[in-house]
């Protein structure tokens, strides 16, 4: 049996070990430059702020948006002028608010003007030109862009060498990228997920090659790990020791102290691609859908934004700063408006225009309406970070509201504490997945640890071992290949 795991460890090393020692490599990377991405958030805060002088042909408006259901509206700025957005699954509708017509797409002069927008709004300077009109690239390969495509390409000029890409579908900044991020995910997230675009286009090859990637790994460690304790001796005095030298040497000692975290990282690198659907969730997809049912279409979202609109009403919406975007804020069969500017965000009646807090008996009834039988046992908003929702290092933490239920899953919500939008749904695999992969891959199982400088300290130094310990596998696997003798 030793020699069957010896042979196994050997052979396995020699065809992965380079894979292996990639992933170490390229974790270091990913403990201080993540893949880039642009959030909601982020977009939102680039608007320039909502103007409505000489606004708006709302009877053109009407005839260019016939009466459909919809899921969503939003209201913002493009290019100097206020626009409607209908949403309705991976359809968007796109309306000039002070014309009345709607717009079909988005061309490169009016993506170049929507990146200048967005340079002022950051207050960088840089001479943007348009690079191309793109399917998708390294930076949007995802399937999260696919309603987005294609992409104008825009290049912004500044020192940071920004590049941003804008959907020829809404006019939305969907990613953006620096120089410094394109640079370092090469050697980072791009190596350890295997990340390169003419394969992560192919999502399911991708997919399979990554999974039986990982299974080899994990057997290469555990076959490395039972080897390396078999190995050791024990001498006159009752030291265990290593009885080789050199590279062999290094390699049995990192082998035996770091073994354990290179199967813990394998493995659950394994387990975050969900392979063969073992921790299938929908992480609340379904029922983020049935909890904002508003019976919303096309025709109330225009009542509603010529009512926003009116120049007397205007004032309750601002907040006393500049308004960067109306939307729509269902929640279970009642619709409000969602006000978000550059220093709050605020709901509110659709009618009264009123202020409208969220609170828990609202989420508690869309719940039990979406749950008919259940009963929720505990609503709280929190203030601090708890097992599941907690800020991840240097991302600030943001407040939200936690519903759980006592039911076969037992089901943990948590909500926007303004707009009521489900932000995360745990049920029994979500928690799987939270502890085996993250908690496991990240190394945050607790606030303590998740702190920096701690977590670098610790991550930092089991990660230099099992690199130590994969490096000099390499080198093994080298002299092997090598080798005249058999």
């Amino acid at each position: 049996m030793k020699r069957v795991i010896l042979l196994l460890h050997r052979y396995l090393g020699i065809a992965t070990c380079l894979i292996v020692a990639a992933w170490c490599l390229s974790g270091f990377v990913m403990m201080y430059v993540g893949f880039p991405r642009f959030s909601a958030q982020d977009r939102i805060a680039s608007l320039s702020p909502l103007d409505f002088a000489n606004c708006c042909d709302f009877t053109a408006v009407r005839t260019a948006a016939p009466h459909n259901p919809i899921d969503a509206f939003e209201i913002e700025m493009l290019t100097g002028r206020p626009v409607l957005r209908l949403n309705r699954g991976v359809t968007r509708t796109l309306i000039d608010l002070r014309r009345g017509v709607p717009i079909s797409g988005v061309d490169g002069a009016t993506a170049l003007q929507i990146a200048l927008d967005f340079e002022r709004a950051a207050g960088t300077t840089g001479s943007p030109h348009f690079e191309a009109t793109i399917e998708r690239d390294q930076w949007t390969v995802s399937g999260e862009y696919t309603r987005d495509r294609p992409f104008h390409k825009i290049d912004l000029g500044d020192l940071q060498g920004t590049e941003v890409y804008v959907s020829t579908q809404s006019g939305e900044i969907v990613q953006r990228t620096t120089a410094h991020e394109r640079f370092w995910n090469y050697p980072g997230a791009i190596t350890h997920w295997v990340y390169m675009t003419p394969l992560r286009a192919h999502t399911r090859v991708w997919a399979q090659l990554v999974i039986w990637l990982s299974l080899l790994g994990v057997c290469l460690t555990i076959a490395g790990v039972i080897l390396g304790f078999l190995q050791i001796r024990i001498d006159s005095r009752s030291l265990p020791k290593s009885p080789y030298v050199g590279v062999r040497f290094w390699h049995h000692v990192c082998g035996v102290l770091f073994g354990m975290a290179a199967i813990a990282w394998v493995g659950s690198g394994l387990l975050s691609m969900n392979p063969w659907g073992l921790l299938d969730s929908d992480y609340g997809a379904d029922e983020e859908a049935g909890l904002r049912q508003a019976g919303l279409t096309s025709t109330a979202a225009i009542d509603a934004a010529e009512h926003l609109v009116r120049e007397e009403n205007l004032p309750r919406l601002t907040g006393g700063g500049q308004l960067l975007q109306l939307a729509s804020a269902p929640l279970g069969h009642s619709l409000w408006i969602l006000a978000t500017g550059d220093k709050s965000r605020t709901r509110f009646a659709p009618q009264t225009l009123a202020p409208a807090p969220l609170a828990s008996s609202e989420l508690l009834a869309a719940l039990r309406y979406e749950h008919p039988g259940q009963t929720p046992t505990s609503a709280e908003l929190l203030n601090a970070g708890d097992d599941y929702y907690y800020s991840d290092h240097d991302i600030p933490f943001k407040p939200a509201y936690r519903v759980e239920f006592n039911n076969t899953d037992h089901s943990r919500y948590y909500f926007d504490p303004v707009s009521g939008a489900l932000l995360l749904k745990f049920d029994r695999a979500a928690r799987g997945y939270r502890w085996l992969f993250s908690a496991i891959h990240r190394w945050d199982f607790s606030p303590a640890i998740r702190h920096r400088p701690l977590w670098d300290l610790v991550v930092g130094a089991l990660l230099l071992g099992v690199t130590a310990s994969s490096i000099t596998g390499v080198v093994l696997g080298f002299r092997r290949l090598t080798s005249r003798t058999p």
